[in-house]
């Protein structure tokens, strides 16, 4: 089976996540919400910039973090992308545990971007992943509300089934669901 782009650039988050989850395991006794944030999204830019030939099918990409774009406001990550004589530019808003509110800016964030357009002549692909923490067993309502949300023009490009991982904040079992939209 063929996958699409940003499928792989989903799965390559996920595998990130695992990893991070299993080391911290093993060497501190943590889960990945041990880890902090900005490490988390240069582990995920590293990742995504290390694999960018499978990924894209290029090896021209440029990785740029927390960059101002427009009137939009600051990004986490663009990975520009050159292919033949065009360029595409993935540009990325990570939330690590964070609260609806904080979901919602981030994706209108994205959607003034769009609705501006990014760069002339170059096409725009937009996401917002999100380690989202859960309580075992329960569906989060910050998942099932923003994906409600009919302001927002989103659509889920995948989700990993929550992965059970140690936490300090929260007393009962916590899961991780790792998730990633586009804003479409």
């Amino acid at each position: 089976m063929h996958s699409t782009i940003d499928e792989k650039i989903f799965e390559t988050i996920k595998q990130v996540v695992l990893k991070e989850e299993f080391e911290l395991k093993n060497l501190a006794q943590k889960g990945i919400y041990f880890m902090p944030e900005q490490a988390f999204f240069y582990q995920i830019s590293k990742s995504l910039t290390l694999n960018k030939q499978l990924i894209f099918g290029e090896s021209n990409v440029q990785w740029v973090k927390e960059v101002k774009v427009g009137d939009a406001g600051v990004v986490d990550l663009i990975l520009k992308v050159e292919k033949d004589s065009t360029t595409e530019a993935y540009i990325f808003q990570f939330k690590f545990r964070d609260d609806y509110e904080a979901y919602v800016r981030d994706v209108k964030t994205l959607m003034k971007i769009q609705k501006a357009g990014y760069h002339v002549n170059v096409k725009a692909h937009l996401f917002l992943c999100a380690l989202v923490d859960t309580v075992k067993g329960e569906q989060d309502d910050r998942i099932v509300d923003l994906e409600a949300n009919a302001e927002l023009s989103i659509t889920r490009v995948d989700s990993f089934l929550p992965i059970p991982t140690q936490d300090e904040i929260h007393r009962s079992k916590v899961e991780c669901v790792v998730c990633l939209w586009k804003i479409v």
